[in-house]
């Protein structure tokens, strides 16, 4: 399958006329908990020429393609800064993929640098705090031990792991969610049941309730107040980065 990923990317560029700057592995297979039929949710930045940027045309800055099992999304390159400047989780976790399928080292390095720089940290754990909480809302009406059931279970638990993360280490949080355990065996212990369960294994439901998880989600909205907001970038450094890859 990664020879046809490698395949299609390349074609990609050529119909597009595009540049992938970056293309890596989203979702559970870069968590470190995908099953054997999972899809490969592939994530791509891309670079038009420059006078694709000068057009009275409005750029197109997402392209999505779908041909089971294997997804591709796609951003502009000016789309995934302005959401940089944002601390956007999404484009967060594709730099933090161990998956990676392409990549420009100039632009993979930069950004790297810039997200451990200016993320906020703030931001970050609202929203793994929110993904926590909203997933297990969602449990109470799957079918407990579905594979809709599981798929909740892993987004709940991997909120929870990650302000948990932020709040305790107040570093930027891994991805593969027995990285994100901590060395907490009990959450370790959780994570293999989990993969377990994503491969078919019949596990007891009472290892997945959300009892388990409600310690890690029920903090102190202050211990996610008090966080670093983040540094400020000057825009003019987005430019002079953005007119480097462009070659102006």
């Amino acid at each position: 399958m990664n020879e046809y990923i490698h395949k299609r990317i390349t074609t990609l560029q050529q119909e597009q006329n595009v540049r992938i700057l970056y293309a890596c592995e989203a979702g559970s297979r870069a968590y470190g908990i995908a099953a054997p039929g999972s899809d490969y949710d592939v994530r791509l930045i891309t670079i038009k020429p420059v006078r694709s940027y000068l057009s009275v045309s409005s750029v197109r800055e997402t392209w999505s393609e779908s041909l089971p099992p294997v997804e591709l999304h796609s951003w502009d390159v000016f789309k995934a800064l302005k959401l940089f400047t944002k601390s956007n989780p999404s484009l967060y976790e594709w730099f933090l993929s161990p998956i990676i399928y392409n990549k420009d080292d100039f632009f993979y390095n930069k950004m790297n640098a810039m997200i451990q720089r200016y993320y906020s940290l703030r931001r970050l754990a609202h929203h793994y705090h929110s993904l926590a909480k909203r997933n297990s809302k969602e449990l109470a009406r799957k079918e407990q031990g579905s594979r809709a059931y599981i798929k909740t279970y892993v987004q709940a638990l991997r909120g929870a792991l990650a302000v948990r993360w932020i709040v305790q280490n107040r570093t930027l949080p891994p991805l593969p969610l027995l990285h994100l355990s901590d060395g907490d065996e009990t959450m370790s212990e959780l994570v293999c049941l989990l993969q377990k369960a994503k491969q078919g294994e019949r596990i007891a439901l009472r290892f997945f309730s959300v009892d388990r998880l409600l310690p890690l989600i029920n903090i102190e909205p202050t211990m996610i107040d008090s966080l670093p907001s983040g540094e400020t970038i000057d825009a003019r450094v987005l430019d002079e980065f953005v007119w480097a890859l462009l070659g102006v």
